[in-house]
């Protein structure tokens, strides 16, 4: 069966009141999103969101 992914920005609709507590961490290599310069990580940063990075770690 086909689970449905949401798209970033639906993501960061949903979730704008919580943007600095949210970290985007599951992407296909080739998701515009991984790449620093991209304006899509721009836009997502702009609004408050994290973008995650090899070696991130989280104190659960």
């Amino acid at each position: 069966a086909e689970i449905p992914h949401p798209l970033v920005t639906e993501s960061c609709a949903l979730l704008a009141g919580q943007a600095a507590r949210v970290v985007f961490v599951h992407m296909n290599h080739s998701n515009p999103l991984l790449d620093p310069a991209s304006a899509e990580r721009r836009s997502v940063e702009d609004a408050g969101f994290s973008v995650g990075a090899t070696g991130m770690r989280w104190v659960l």
